[in-house]
């Protein structure tokens, strides 16, 4: 069992964050997963999930807090569902940067969860 850090490989780890794993796992008990800048599809992010089934895993984003606690709630709660989407765009910013972004207009599929 490993200790894993899902977070884009576009983002750092803040020095209070850092702070808190190492104390909440060890210094070395942990290490970073990174998601690629252009996502994952819907089909690679359940493959990860089924890879890291025995893995304690931190999402360093506030999203998930809410949806494990949501899925976790007791007692008879309804239905969730998560937007979704596969495609993703590429655009290039000011400073000549190119960045992949989801797409805003096509591609969406909702996922039910529970």
């Amino acid at each position: 069992m490993e200790v894993r850090i899902i977070i884009s490989e576009q983002h750092s780890i803040l020095l209070e964050q850092k702070e808190k794993l190492d104390l909440s796992f060890g210094e070395n008990g942990w290490s970073r997963l990174n998601i690629p800048a252009d996502g994952l599809c819907l089909h690679e992010q359940l493959e990860l999930v089924d890879e890291l089934q025995d893995d304690v895993i931190v999402f360093l984003s506030p999203i998930p807090c809410m949806i494990a606690a949501r899925l976790n709630q007791a007692g008879p709660k309804p239905s969730t569902y998560i937007f979704n989407n596969d495609n993703r765009d590429k655009k290039e910013l000011p400073n000549g940067k190119i960045i992949s972004v989801v797409a805003a207009a096509t591609g969406w599929s909702l996922v039910k969860f529970n």
